[in-house]
């Protein structure tokens, strides 16, 4: 009876098995259309007729694809649609890579019943994507840790008309002798590379802050060293760090949608093209996405949403064919995701692909950047003092064990592992090269405007000579010091001859490092120059170019004063992102044309010289995660540039009148924030400032209003206001830039000839200036006070009437010919004829802007 049983057994495991092999796995292909248009049916149903949970939905284009096991030699296809017939169609297994199956309408009348056309299934799963997206985003956690292993690769793809030079010649001679596979472009020829860095760092989060220790890094780069801040910079590789849960993504200067953002109706169109795909063990909708306009920045390609908890678990997606971004040929975006600590989604591994070759007849560049992380972890403590008053610097920990870097490495890298080693040795080969080194010489000078040297940099070259009608040639001879000359102290001195004034000016900035990583620092500043009175406000906001512009032309218009100054200041930090800053100054401001009033009016002091001493108080917030300190031992924010900036301070200060010392208080605050994003519209730069000066003070210790007279902008200034037209002793300046990034030229028929032909993009700008003077101020400056509009033999200002704001406004054309911008500005307050002001003017700039 045993015997039997067993003999059984066998027999139904053997019919089984049988069976099983007579049933294939198939790929079934094809396209449902409608049996009289004979045009395409998107979002139709087709499964097995007796296995209805094997199949899929049709793209936008009809078609379908999906895999099956099939039992003999045909297979039972039902195709059902609203509005159509449900259809059965028996193909053979031949034949199941191109299946065609009509629908023929639905021909029956209902009575009362309205049918309407279905949504996009993929609607459906993306409106639940995006309302559970920060749910699902571990930043919703109290605090959650994990090891991030990054690698940076940036590589010259293509020399172009370059590829005659010596410096070229000798980069490919380098790349070729080592036959690297791995370095080899589309058309055979080889990536030369420049840059790799390699970093393992800990990353720690509680809400509302972060926190990065980078452990060890390992760089190799042309023209570089592990500590200066490119290196820096691509050692911590922040910008593969988008954070797709969030509406917009920061891709270079841009704001890029989020497929799963809030906007994503308004920029994408989407279509569900598997309903039963997979993604490791996970079950997951399979969701095409493109952008609705073209031109638009955004993204195309494929996102994964899991069924079980519409997360996003995978993606693949490129910058949109046609997207308005400069000198970007393609990005590339790879991500995968997995559930991890806390029932969150976690970003597991990602590769950025970022190729910059449409570029003209300059060289390419590819760059690659590879995130690895594990060890997600949230439930074990943070450890002591991450979050509190120290904060993280990022700093070069070389550490140059192959075999540990190459635990890492994955398949993923443009250079493979076993070609890893090699590749540094190609960069130290090439650096090592006399047409590499001179290159790289004036490549540094080009871009810091400094000559390199190793105790001190020569420089700025920007400096070196100016013309202008108050000092006639001026020439600049200065340097700055090294850390290789002190790891601590650092100086900038710089002295200067002009030529029709006589005089000699100087200046001497001297800073000691006192704790590095809690960012405290002391120094002083003795400096004697030429400056125009708004410009001695705006130094910290103004870069090295327009301080040099700043030296040339007619300067005598801005009210310029020789400036005597010495200043002493202490600067430290606390809870990361909190700059205070204590500062003494004495400072003697001189006329350039000392001024003698008519003898009716002697009473009247003229302010030929003014001397003042006053204490300053200021508190700074930026929120960024990791600091730079650059060669002048200033701490530079990373990612800053997106958030809001404030800053708060207070002074108070004695200037002499006559034998006598009469005190003054001034107290300023402001926000400021560049590419704010404003979801579809584009995103935004802005800048609000207030200020009040109380005490009877002359007006060279008041607030003079930047304005700007020339045919050049310069986005500090107040367009459409003179120089030296308004002084103020109580003020709130806003100044705003829209930039639009291409979404509203692309969609305005009119305008979209300018997209078409020079890739031009629209911004929005406008400067809205309240203010005024005291009684007290008005009184005690009133010869200096213009009230009649006529000319004297020295400078005079007006006030702003109070209940009356400057306004200027105006539309800009950017990106022409991916340079130009053109703004055409409009004066709007103050146009009456005795203010004298243009009330229509062009602006000119140039910028470079992807």
């Amino acid at each position: 009876m045993r015997v039997s049983r067993t003999l059984l057994l066998v027999v139904s495991i053997f019919f089984l098995a049988l069976e099983s092999m007579a049933q294939n796995v198939v790929q079934i292909k094809g396209t449902v259309y409608d049996s009289e248009t004979k045009e395409p049916i998107p979002f139709v149903n087709v499964v097995l007729k007796n296995r209805k949970e094997i199949g899929t939905i049709t793209d936008v284009n009809g078609k379908f694809s999906f895999k099956a096991k099939v039992k003999g030699k045909k297979a039972v296809l039902l195709a059902s649609f609203i509005g159509y017939l449900p259809t059965e169609q028996a193909v053979e297994i031949a034949g199941l890579g191109n299946v065609e199956i009509l629908l023929n309408t639905e021909t029956r009348k209902l009575d009362e019943v309205v049918f309407e056309a279905p949504e996009n299934p993929a609607y459906a799963v993306i409106r639940k994507a995006a309302k559970r997206k920060r749910k699902l985003a571990p930043e919703d956690l109290d605090h959650y840790t994990f090891k991030s292993y990054k690698k940076s690769e940036l590589f010259v793809k293509d020399f172009k008309v370059f590829e005659k030079w010596k410096v070229a010649k000798e980069a490919i001679k380098v790349v070729e002798k080592l036959k690297l596979d791995g370095l080899r472009n589309e058309d055979g020829s080889y990536k030369v590379p420049i840059l790799v860095a390699e970093s393992f760092l800990d990353i720690y989060h509680e809400k509302g802050r972060d926190a990065r220790k980078l452990e060890k890094s390992h760089v190799t780069g042309i023209g570089v060293d592990p500590d200066d801040n490119v290196s820096r910079l691509m050692a911590d590789n922040s910008f593969n760090g988008f954070d797709f849960s969030k509406d917009e993504i920061f891709l270079l200067d841009k704001n890029v949608p989020s497929p799963i953002g809030d906007a994503w109706r308004i920029t994408y169109e989407m279509w569900m093209i598997d309903s039963l795909a997979k993604v490791g063990a996970d079950p997951c909708y399979k969701i095409e996405v493109e952008p609705r306009a073209k031109g638009d920045i955004a993204f195309s390609g494929k996102i994964w949403i899991t069924k079980k908890d519409f997360a996003l678990r995978k993606l693949d997606l490129k910058l949109a064919v046609g997207a308005n971004m400069n000198y970007v040929s393609s990005v590339d975006i790879r991500r995968e995701y997995i559930k991890g600590a806390g029932n969150k989604w976690y970003v597991k591994r990602s590769r950025l692909d970022l190729d910059v070759s449409d570029t003209g007849p300059f060289p390419g560049v590819f760059l690659r950047l590879y995130t690895l992380n594990n060890g997600f972890d949230s439930t074990t403590p943070m450890p002591q003092g991450v979050f509190d008053d120290r904060y993280e610097i990022a700093e070069s920990k070389e550490y140059d064990d192959e075999a540990y870097w190459e635990t890492f490495r994955d398949s993923l890298s443009v250079i493979s592992p076993q070609d890893a080693i090699s590749v540094h040795q190609v960069i130290d080969s090439i650096q090592d090269r006399p047409a590499i080194k001179r290159f790289t010489v004036v490549g540094k000078i080009v871009a810091n405007s400094y000559i390199d040297g190793k105790y001190v940099d020569w420089g700025s070259v920007l400096s070196l000579y100016a013309w202008n009608n108050v000092e006639g040639h001026r020439f600049q001879f200065g340097f700055r010091t090294t850390k290789k000359f002190s790891e601590r102290w650092f100086f900038k001195p710089s002295i200067a001859y002009g030529t029709k004034d006589n005089k000699w000016k100087y200046s001497l900035d001297a800073i000691y490092n006192i704790n590095r990583s809690k960012g405290i620092f002391v120094g002083a500043t003795v400096r004697r120059d030429l400056r125009g009175l708004a410009q001695l406000g705006f130094e910290g906001e103004s870069t090295r170019y327009l301080r040099a512009y700043t030296r040339w032309g007619n300067i005598d218009r801005r009210n310029p004063y020789y400036n005597d100054e010495f200043k002493a200041f202490f600067t430290t930090r606390f809870k990361r992102n909190w700059s205070p800053s204590f500062s003494m100054r004495y400072r003697k401001l001189s006329a350039v044309k000392p001024v003698k009033f008519a003898s009716a009016v002697e009473e009247i002091k003229p302010w030929n010289e003014v001397r003042s001493v006053e204490g300053e108080i200021g508190l700074k917030y930026v929120q960024s995660n990791m600091f730079v300190l650059n060669r002048s031992n200033k701490l530079i924010p990373l990612g800053a540039k997106r958030k809001p900036i404030f800053t708060l301070n207070a002074a108070y200060g004695m200037y002499k009148d006559g034998s006598d010392w009469k005190p003054y208080q001034r107290f300023s605050a402001g926000i400021r924030q560049r590419n704010a994003p404003l979801t579809a519209l584009g995103s935004t730069w802005y800048k609000l400032e207030g200020g009040v000066t109380l005490g009877e003070v002359p007006y060279q210790l008041m607030k003079v209003h930047q304005g700007n007279e020339s045919m050049l902008n310069f986005t500090g200034a107040i367009q459409m206001m003179k120089n030296f037209e308004f002084v103020s002793d109580h003020y709130v300046e806003a100044k705003v830039e829209h930039y639009f990034d291409g979404k509203l030229i692309t969609r305005l028929p009119g305008l979209s000839y300018l997209n078409h032909w020079f890739d031009a993009r629209i911004l929005l700008i406008g400067d809205v200036v309240w203010g005024g003077m005291s009684d007290t101020g008005k009184e005690f400056n009133s010869h200096y006070i213009n009230t009649d509009g006529k000319k004297r033999g020295y400078h005079r200002f007006r006030y702003l009437e109070h209940d009356r704001p400057f306004i200027d406004a105006g539309v800009g054309i950017e990106n022409i010919f991916k340079l130009l911008r053109i703004d055409f500005m409009r004066r709007l307050t103050y146009l009456e004829p005795e203010y004298g002001g243009k009330n229509w003017a062009i602006k000119l700039s140039a910028r470079f802007k992807f």
